[in-house]
């Protein structure tokens, strides 16, 4: 009998820890589940993007034609959180009635205590600043500022641009026209970072924006593609030029000059100027070879490097061209520069 109750005493004790242990993985599965569907134990990154998306799907389109004026038509209509707010607002760039050169910049605010559109900021601008093309973060934040572009003239081309964005609690725009009116022509706009970019083929605008205002700060990089003059050796010959905003070539030395080289000497033609106009380099590769803008001579005889500029549609201007006349000498003659003529 000692030994029955002994037996049944030991099987007691195994069947209480196995309910023990059913009651803390039940406890576990129910803690867990709750933990699942209350959204104070989710991800409250999770949480705040669902009530976002529940903000931004509540929110009705805005429609222009209660902001804009009579017989105006709608350029752009687009969505841009321009205060970095949590609904974003709308840019409307529409046109002026009887106003070929100006048009409308409409920044509308969705209220949400009336449920309604209302305007938060207008503007009429000159120039034929024709669409919104960009969206950016110029200023390191959350907010974001358009970029409405201005084309020109009969093929269209690129002139300037305005920015609209919010500083200091209110809504601002910008103006960025190009000193001349066709410097830029050609050009792309485009965004680096926080950055604006014009890039032509002479060079690139940079524009950036403060981070306490709107600021401008042009700077331009130089496309010219000049040789680096401090490669050149003590024989070397360096030739500059320059070129006027109507593409005439002023050089020095002069135009059709005679110069002596001898074999294995080399040319370097540096540009000075900073003009919107356009040149190419020729020369006779017989006689001489050419990398960019660095002339090697190969061998005797009697060659030329020609700078041609080339047409500018906006000024009308005739192409120019500049002329250097080269006598090659074997290597073994030691005299080089320029000929007498």
């Amino acid at each position: 009998m000692i030994e029955i109750k002994e037996k049944y005493k030991n099987y007691g004790f195994i069947v209480l820890l196995i309910i023990l242990l059913i009651i803390v993985y039940i406890t576990s599965l129910e803690s867990l589940k709750k933990s699942s569907i209350d959204p104070q134990t989710n991800d409250s990154s999770k949480a705040n993007s669902q009530e976002l998306d529940q903000h931004r799907i509540n929110i009705p389109q805005a429609n222009p034609a209660q902001f804009i004026p009579e017989n105006s038509e709608v350029i752009s209509n687009a969505s841009i959180y321009l205060t970095g707010s949590l609904n974003p607002e709308r840019i409307i760039i529409h046109s002026i009635p009887d106003e070929l050169f100006k048009v409308g910049i409409i920044v509308l605010s969705f209220d949400q205590k009336t449920h309604s559109w209302k305007s938060l900021y207008q503007e009429t601008t000159d120039g034929e600043f024709t669409s919104l093309e960009q969206v950016a973060k110029l200023l390191g934040d959350k907010r974001e500022q358009g970029v409405v572009v201005g084309h020109g003239g009969p093929r269209g081309r690129l002139f300037g641009f305005v920015i609209v964005g919010e500083n200091n609690g209110k809504i601002r725009t910008v103006d960025i026209v190009s000193e001349d009116p066709v410097d830029w022509a050609g050009g792309i706009l485009s965004i680096e970072g926080n950055q604006i970019v014009v890039e032509t083929l002479m060079n690139k605008t940079y524009l950036k924006l403060s981070s306490t205002g709107f600021n401008r700060k042009l700077v331009n990089k130089d496309l010219r593609n000049n040789p680096d003059i401090n490669t050149a050796k003590k024989d070397d010959i360096i030739i500059k030029y320059t070129i006027d905003s109507h593409g005439r070539i002023n050089g020095n030395p002069g135009n059709e000059e005679y110069i002596i080289l001898t074999e294995g000497q080399r040319v370097f033609m540096v540009r000075e100027d900073l003009s919107r106009v356009i040149d190419d380099l020729f020369c006779d590769s017989q006689i001489l070879s050419q990398d960019n803008k660095v002339f090697t001579a190969k061998k005797a005889g009697h060659a030329s490097i020609s700078i041609q500029t080339r047409r500018t549609d906006e000024l009308g201007d005739e192409p120019d061209s500049y002329d250097y006349f080269f006598i090659v000498k074997n290597a073994v003659q030691s005299y080089s520069g320029y000929a007498t003529t």
